[in-house]
């Protein structure tokens, strides 16, 4: 290795021995580096879920239906809402994943002359409250 004063600074000089050692170690470090994560993922059982059951067979009987959870009379949740208002198509499909009975209606004044006593829940839109009518059904069921 051989250091040259070259007026605005300093340079090195290294000979063909010391390249080619450099490079191979450089070399040897980044296929290390590239290659351990490899190695991990394929011997360690990460990716296996130990506490999963080798088989489970679902049949249709086993699973809640849409039309199992439809109800006219005995629902838990109301949804109040046309089919083309995007939020009651949300709160349908929220009954769904909970897995809560429900029975939807277009208006207020449907929920009220339909109203069931185990009804905990009453998910409505913007777009459902329209007149006084409205506002006064709202009033009554908060009391």
């Amino acid at each position: 290795m051989v250091l040259i004063n070259k007026g605005e600074g300093f340079i090195l000089t290294i000979s063909k021995t010391n390249f080619i050692m450099i490079s191979v170690t450089m070399i040897a470090i980044l296929i290390l580096f590239q290659f351990s994560n490899l190695s991990a993922i394929y011997t360690s059982e990460a990716m296996q879920n130990k506490n999963a059951e080798k088989e489970t067979r679902i049949t249709e009987e086993q699973t809640i239906q849409k039309e199992d959870l439809l109800h006219d009379s005995t629902y838990s949740t109301a949804v109040v809402g046309k089919f083309t208002y995007e939020e009651a198509n949300i709160a349908e499909e929220w009954c769904l994943y909970t897995k809560r009975t429900y029975h939807r209606f277009d208006t207020l004044e449907d929920f009220m002359n339909n109203a069931s006593n185990r009804c905990k829940v009453l998910i409505t839109g913007a777009d459902c409250i329209k007149t006084g009518a409205d506002v006064d059904i709202l009033e009554r069921l908060a009391k």
